[in-house]
């Protein structure tokens, strides 16, 4: 039985500096551990950048619906792939 494909979303503001280093690391992360899921990227409000696995910060945190700026809590490969193992469990 085959697991579902996840959804990875990567949410940011206009002009992050964050953005193409977490780009990047999501993409290593989704090579390595679930090539089959689905990566969206959303510019909009939020603290940026942000990333959701199936709806859920991989840094634990809630996500913020008003919240706009940088991220001092930037996702780690270990984060990413914990939630991307995690997320079906």
């Amino acid at each position: 039985m085959s697991r579902p494909a996840h959804v990875v979303e990567v949410r940011h503001v206009a002009d992050c500096p964050h953005l193409g280093a977490v780009l990047d690391l999501v993409q290593f992360c989704l090579d390595t551990t679930a090539p089959d899921a689905d990566l969206i990227v959303r510019e909009g409000i939020g603290l940026s950048p942000t990333v959701l696995v199936d709806g859920r910060d991989v840094t634990g945190e809630s996500v913020p619906t008003s919240a706009v700026g940088c991220r001092l809590d930037l996702p780690t490969a270990a984060q990413i792939i914990a939630a991307l193992e995690g997320a079906s469990s």
